[in-house]
C-alpha cells in the first residue's frame, strides 16, 4: 500500500481500522477515482471528518484542523484532534498526494474556508 499499511496521519497500523480516503470525492471526480495521487490512507475516525470537511491536508502536506474540532464543547474532542493541527503527512512509498487536489479539498469541503467566504 501507499502509506505502508498505516494511517498517514496517526500512524495506526491496524488494517481493519484503515479506509482509502479520497481527497476529491468520486462523485465531484470521474476522471479521477483510480488516481493513486487523490488518495490518503487514514484512520476510520480521521477519514469520516476528512470527509466532512471538519479536517484537511494543506499544499504543504500539514494537516489542518478546523475551528469546530479545536473548539469543540468536548474537551476530549478538542485534545484527540489538537494533537493533529498543523502535523506532517507520513511519507508515501509510491504516490504522493497531488497537491491541486488537496488545494481542491481545502477549497470545497474545509468547513473553515466555506466559514470564511
Amino acid at each position: 500500500m501507499n502509506f505502508e499499511e498505516t494511517c498517514c496521519i496517526t500512524g495506526i497500523a491496524e488494517p481493519r481500522l484503515l479506509v482509502a480516503s479520497h481527497i476529491k470525492p468520486w462523485s465531484a471526480d470521474t476522471d479521477n477515482r483510480h488516481n493513486p495521487a487523490n488518495g490518503l490512507l487514514l484512520s476510520a475516525t480521521l477519514d469520516k471528518a476528512f470527509d466532512r470537511g471538519l479536517i484537511t491536508v494543506a499544499r504543504d502536506r500539514r494537516v489542518l484542523v478546523s475551528k469546530l474540532l479545536r473548539d469543540s464543547d468536548s474537551a476530549q474532542t478538542r485534545d484527540y484532534f489538537r494533537k493533529f493541527e498543523q502535523a506532517p503527512l507520513r511519507s508515501a512509498v509510491r504516490f504522493d498526494p497531488d497537491p491541486a487536489f488537496l488545494e481542491w479539498h481545502n477549497a470545497h469541503c474545509f468547513v473553515d474556508y466555506q466559514s470564511s467566504l
